[in-house]
């Protein structure tokens, strides 16, 4: 009947790992900057 809120959570979850691949790829370039 609804499968807008199916797209909705898949898309939640799709940006949701997004965020977390860029934040953790962030934090080890600063990580590897300090380090050199």
């Amino acid at each position: 009947m609804l499968p807008q809120t199916g797209e909705m959570a898949t898309w939640f979850l799709i940006v949701i790992a997004a965020i977390a691949l860029i934040g953790g790829l962030a934090l080890i370039v600063k990580g590897n900057k300090k380090k050199h």
